[in-house]
C-alpha cells in the first residue's frame, strides 16, 4: 500500500492544489488519518473546492471520519460525496447521512473504483 508524505509536505502541497474537487486515496488506516489531518489544518480548510472523496479499499475510524465531515461542514466547505468499502470502516457509519449528502459504499468483492469487472480503461490500482 502507498505510502504518503509527512504531515507538512502534504499542507504544503494540499495548499497549492486550490482547485482540486476529489481525492482518491487507498492506503493504510494510519496514512490516512494524515491526509485527513492534512486537510483540517489551519488555517484552512485546504482545498476548499473539494466535493468528493474516494477511500475505498482503506480502512477507517468512523468517529475520525465523523469529525473530518462536520469539521469541512462547519468551515462551510463540506464534502458532498464519500465513497468507501463496506465494512473498512468502523460501526456507525450512518452517523454521515447528516454531513455528507451523497454516501456510496462499494461492497468487498468489487474494485476500488466500484465495478465488478475490469474495465478497458479502468487505472485501479487494484486492477490485475
Amino acid at each position: 500500500m502507498a505510502t504518503l508524505a509527512s504531515r507538512s509536505s502534504l499542507i504544503a502541497a494540499l495548499n497549492s492544489w486550490t482547485q482540486l474537487t476529489h481525492i482518491g486515496v487507498f492506503t493504510e488506516e494510519m496514512q490516512f488519518e494524515k491526509l485527513l489531518s492534512a486537510l483540517e489544518a489551519a488555517p484552512g480548510p485546504l482545498c476548499p473546492k473539494l466535493q468528493s472523496l474516494n477511500c475505498s479499499g482503506t480502512r477507517f475510524s468512523s468517529t475520525r471520519m465523523k469529525h473530518f465531515l462536520q469539521s469541512r461542514k462547519d468551515n462551510d466547505v463540506p464534502l458532498l460525496e464519500l465513497k468507501f468499502t463496506k465494512g473498512f470502516a468502523e460501526s456507525n457509519v450512518a452517523a454521515f447521512l447528516s454531513l455528507v449528502p451523497t454516501l456510496t459504499e462499494f461492497e468487498l468483492d468489487l474494485s476500488k473504483c466500484g465495478f465488478s469487472y475490469w474495465p478497458g480503461d479502468c487505472s485501479c490500482n487494484l486492477r490485475p
